[in-house]
């Protein structure tokens, strides 16, 4: 599939399909978009719905280019004996219960609440052999949950838990694909690596709105 890179569309009527400013909220824009496969899926925040659209000239340059996608990298496995640490339990519980209690909420407002929730971060994650660590933990605290879950509820809890420890800044990207049927999908990374899903999985999503903590 040719995924090509998404773009962000301000709520403004008399300036349709422009780029969203990079100093803005990307919460604040009503309307996300994002090409696969040929076709334009739009995401409107304000309504929690995704749609097939008609694009506007400005979009059109945005149909090909190359898959941003090849730069992610998979936690390598270890062979190493995990005994997480207090703190990383008690984090990963608390990050799991508030994502639990918003799951049935609109992204909208899950997204405001990991924006509002989380202080500035560093502008550089931790040495690779820590952020590999980190996310082995996470893993680890997840398969003892008592219930499966969806990608959206599990990238929540992971971006709340990522970026409550030292060094680390996570974003969480929401992802789409109208091939073979229209899905729609949540991961979270953090200096290429995928922190909570593994590559296979989104190779054919392509990203249609991404956040990123505070710097």
């Amino acid at each position: 599939m040719d995924l090509i890179t998404g773009s962000t569309v301000n709520d403004d009527p008399a300036r349709p399909g422009r780029p969203q400013s990079l100093t803005s909220d990307v919460l604040d824009t009503r309307y996300h978009r994002a090409w696969s496969n040929g076709r334009c899926v739009q995401l409107d925040l304000h309504v929690n719905r995704y749609s097939l659209v008609e694009p506007d000239i400005a979009d059109a340059p945005r149909q090909r280019g190359p898959s941003v996608r090849r730069h992610l990298r998979d936690v390598r496995h270890a062979h190493e004996s995990l005994i997480p640490p207090p703190r990383s339990t008690t984090l990963f519980a608390r990050s799991a219960a508030r994502a639990a209690r918003m799951r049935t909420v609109p992204v909208r407002h899950q997204l405001a609440v990991c924006r509002d929730t989380i202080g500035p971060r560093p502008t550089t994650n931790a040495p690779t052999e820590a952020l590999e660590h980190h996310a082995r933990v996470y893993r680890y605290l997840r398969a003892f949950r008592g219930r499966d879950i969806l990608c959206l509820e599990d990238s929540i809890c992971a971006y709340l838990y990522f970026n409550r420890l030292s060094g680390v800044c996570a974003d969480i990207v929401l992802g789409i694909t109208v091939q073979p049927a229209f899905q729609a999908h949540a991961w979270v990374e953090a200096d290429g690596y995928l922190l909570n899903d593994l590559r296979w999985r989104i190779e054919s999503y392509r990203e249609i709105l991404r956040l990123s903590p505070r710097r």
